[in-house]
């Protein structure tokens, strides 16, 4: 229900504290607990998130011969055999109605960290099931959104543009094959661009706008429909 109190999951990934991103970080959490919501946060470099999914990832294997990372996630998502750090991340998505993921765009996408963060917690078990994905998720009803920043302009991410496509269209296969394919209505990007050497008083309209998109979060449409 609108305006009812809500839990969001903000998972930052920048390894710089005095970041932009950092900034754009620090404008959620807040305008989220001023309207009186419930935040969970996951700082990923500061807490030193292990990216790489191996056999590591797991307290104790089903097979230890041959190493299947989708059906470990199965069995270890049902049995509570993930390692502490991981756990506790796939226990922070089953908690939140949103999940917000703030990063710099990097190389078409989001930092490596990140990605790994993704690969470890949207798991078989969790975030998708053998017949159960998109509409059939196990995480149906939760909202996603992403928040980004480039260092080139709007402009330069058209058809025509430098980088040939949108930030939208770039990060599909986060907002789309990964959040989407779990059952999570996806909000549209939010996208600062240009933010590397800009002035201050371009970044602080930035800021404000963001706090106000915050303030409105419950009534934005989903970017895709199922």
């Amino acid at each position: 229900m609108q305006g009812s109190k809500k839990k969001f999951l903000v998972v930052y990934a920048h390894p710089e504290s005095k970041s932009f991103s950092a900034a754009l970080r620090d404008v959620v959490v807040k305008t989220l607990l001023e309207k009186g919501h419930e935040v969970k946060q996951s700082d990923l470099y500061k807490d030193k998130y292990d990216p790489v999914l191996d056999k590591r990832t797991f307290k104790e294997l089903s097979s230890p011969d041959y190493f299947n990372a989708v059906m470990e996630f199965k069995n270890a998502s049902a049995s509570k055999l993930l390692v502490d750090q991981v756990q506790a991340e796939t226990e922070k998505i089953l908690w939140a109605d949103y999940i917000i993921l703030v990063f710099p765009f990097w190389w078409g996408s989001c930092p490596a960290i990140l990605k790994g963060w993704l690969e470890k917690t949207f798991i078989c078990g969790v975030g998708w099931n053998f017949g159960q994905i998109f509409d059939k998720a196990p995480l149906r009803g939760k909202k996603g959104w992403v928040i980004t920043t480039t260092s080139v302009p709007e402009k330069e991410y058209t058809p025509t543009g430098s980088a040939g496509m949108s930030v939208e269209d770039r990060l599909h296969h986060i907002t789309w094959g990964t959040m989407k394919f779990c059952g999570i209505e996806v909000l549209p990007t939010y996208v600062a661009y240009s933010v590397v050497m800009s002035e201050e008083s371009y970044r602080k309209g930035i800021l404000e706008d963001l706090e106000k998109k915050v303030k409105e979060i419950e009534t934005v449409k989903p970017l895709y429909g199922f």
